[in-house]
């Protein structure tokens, strides 16, 4: 059955993208990300002698990547446009939700955990 809070797979609007590495980055003045505690913790739990800083690095290439596909997540919690995609860190398959605010100056991490239901998104 089909999900109703999801678009199928498609490019990552470049925009977006563009908008999401700036915030990041701290090009719109500090850094702006808020991980949630789930986040934390998942992440922390795969990569236990990393700091969590590292994947903000691991979602920053990913979406530097022309190729990655993505899925569009609809009825965030947060006024947020959100997707969900796959990255590989450290030979191990991630899977990332991420939203980024209608005013487009915070980056809000969901998810950072190994993939839950196989490799579809």
């Amino acid at each position: 059955m089909k999900r109703t809070d999801e678009k199928p797979k498609e490019e990552l609007p470049e925009k977006w993208r563009q908008k999401v590495l700036a915030a990041m980055r701290g090009e719109i003045g500090s850094p702006k990300i808020l991980p949630t505690q789930q986040s934390r913790n998942d992440w922390e739990a795969l990569f236990p002698d990393e700091f969590y800083s590292c994947l903000y690095d691991a979602v920053g290439t990913a979406l530097e990547d022309p190729e990655i596909r993505v899925v569009e997540v609809l009825g965030m919690r947060e006024d947020a446009e959100g997707y969900h995609f796959f990255l590989q860190h450290r030979k191990t398959k991630v899977y990332v939700k991420i939203g980024l605010t209608t005013d487009a100056t915070m980056v809000i991490l969901y998810s950072s955990h190994r993939p839950l239901k196989g490799d579809s998104l």
